[in-house]
């Protein structure tokens, strides 16, 4: 088969998930995607958005109700619903909701963009990594709450995926931004080894680390990613991958790689500065096929 190239070389090991012809929307899973806070409404939308862009079956994204009416509003494909609030973010409360109506049916999890510091949402975080058991991305404030509770990451018993930036870095380790930056591989190796968990360092040259000691660093720069938003994008589209049945590694790398491919697109069509996250959005698609053009060339030539 041929199609067009891909505008970054594919990585050899990459691969992506499985795209049959008579496939239906339960064969590639549902997201849930749980944050969000009064003034952070879009970052849960970009997260479910990309989800759903990268090819999962079904997504909904769970926020608190002050903000329920505007991340509706703005979204046909992806499924909105409100959970119980406090002090403009979630609610302890809302762990019993997302039990009872939304984690039964999760292949996969995003818990943290948007989802602010509030003392409710704080108590939900930690309770909620506790109850998790579908493969989970944690990222934004999922991280920063953490990193505040010295949560135990060995302690959550579904397979998770951290997506760190180099400060979310810094707070889990206790270490200066300008430590990690110095030390990226050895510290996001480091960190997957002891947490359990593949761990994927954002920023220039990401690293893709997982308990095993493997290591993935992706080369690819991409200026006009240096956006608020960027990183919300990516969490929902590895999430895609996860709930499509990707193996975690597998997923952050792929996730990685079609991120950045759609980034490179969107710098050769709007120029380096300016881009938005939701320019993003609408490159996925396309992204993710020549992608996957590129490696059934490879596998075929």
């Amino acid at each position: 088969m041929t199609g067009p190239a891909s505008l970054a070389e594919v990585p050899a090991e990459l691969v992506l998930p499985d795209r049959p012809e008579d496939g239906h929307k339960g064969m590639f899973g549902t997201v849930v995607v749980v944050g969000g806070a009064v003034g952070f409404s879009g970052a849960p939308l970009m997260s479910a958005t990309a989800a759903a862009r990268g090819g999962a079956g079904k997504v909904r994204v769970c926020v608190p109700e002050p903000i329920y009416t505007a991340v509706a509003a703005q979204t046909l494909e992806v499924m909105a619903h409100p959970l119980p609030a406090a002090d403009g973010g979630l609610a302890p409360e809302a762990l019993a909701v997302l039990r009872d109506r939304h984690l039964g049916d999760a292949a996969a999890v995003v818990l943290g963009p948007g989802a602010g510091r509030a003392p409710g949402t704080e108590a939900l975080v930690i309770d909620l990594l506790g109850d998790l058991r579908a493969p989970s991305v944690i990222d934004a404030d999922g991280l920063n709450i953490a990193a505040a509770r010295q949560f135990d990451w060995r302690t959550c018993q579904c397979p998770l995926v951290l997506t760190p930036h180099p400060a979310e870095m810094g707070r889990l380790l206790g270490l200066p931004t300008a430590e990690i930056q110095s030390r990226r591989r050895e510290l996001a190796l480091e960190f997957a080894e002891r947490t359990g968990a593949v761990v994927v360092l954002k920023g220039s040259d990401t690293v893709v680390a997982d308990p095993a000691g493997r290591v993935h660093l992706s080369r690819i720069r991409v200026v006009a990613l240096a956006t608020a938003g960027s990183g919300d994008v990516l969490s929902g589209l590895l999430a895609a991958f996860l709930a499509q049945g990707l193996e975690r590694f597998d997923a952050a790398v792929a996730a990685v790689f079609v991120h950045a491919e759609a980034a490179l697109a969107v710098q050769a069509r709007l120029g380096r500065a300016g881009a938005l996250p939701r320019d993003l959005l609408e490159e996925l698609p396309l992204a993710q096929e020549r992608t996957r053009r590129t490696a059934e060339d490879r596998r075929s030539g």
